[in-house]
């Protein structure tokens, strides 16, 4: 087990594949509520923050995630927030664009069938090799209609941009 104090608060504790299995931890498996893995967790970090001489700013508000590598080793962060995040408030502009997502082919080329007569044409389609995703005008209200029987409505903020930067555009 090697120790490191990372930044922002945080205490970072490399785990060797043999650790890890002699804890019997598992990143995915993990079931940060019970007791035995709060009991492993309080332990290891007790020892690890005794072997760093490491005091953290605001002990109260302690976030702890497990991170896994190929080889079986593993990374623990132990995390202390040190103030309430502040909130800002970002004024949303009109979306002039709509973005849906279907979730495979086959739901797609049912929706192309079932919208064959309508005479909207969408801004864009996009694909990821998987999904699909049909950028639409917002002025589109009779496809829209029937999107929302075929597709799932994203409304992430940056989920256009991203869509129309890293999906390759198919039409």
């Amino acid at each position: 087990m090697r120790t490191q104090i990372g930044e922002n608060n945080c205490l970072l504790v490399f785990l060797e594949k043999a650790d890890v299995q002699k804890l019997k931890l598992n990143a995915e498996k993990t079931d940060f509520g019970s007791d035995e893995t709060k009991a492993i967790l309080s332990s290891l970090y007790r020892e690890a923050a005794q072997k760093a001489n490491f005091t953290p700013k605001a002990p109260h508000s302690k976030v702890t995630e497990l991170l896994p590598f190929h080889d079986g080793s593993m990374l623990i962060c132990f995390c202390f927030r040190t103030a309430k995040p502040k909130l800002k408030v970002v004024a949303r502009k009109k979306r002039e664009k709509l973005l849906y997502e279907f979730s495979n082919k086959e739901t797609f080329a049912a929706f192309l069938d079932a919208a064959e007569g309508l005479t909207q044409l969408p801004l864009g389609v996009y694909s990821d090799g998987c999904a699909y995703r049909f950028v639409l005008a917002a002025e589109a209200q009779q496809l829209e209609n029937l999107l929302k029987e075929y597709a799932l409505k994203i409304t992430a903020p940056l989920a256009l941009e991203t869509t129309e930067e890293y999906w390759r555009r198919v039409y």
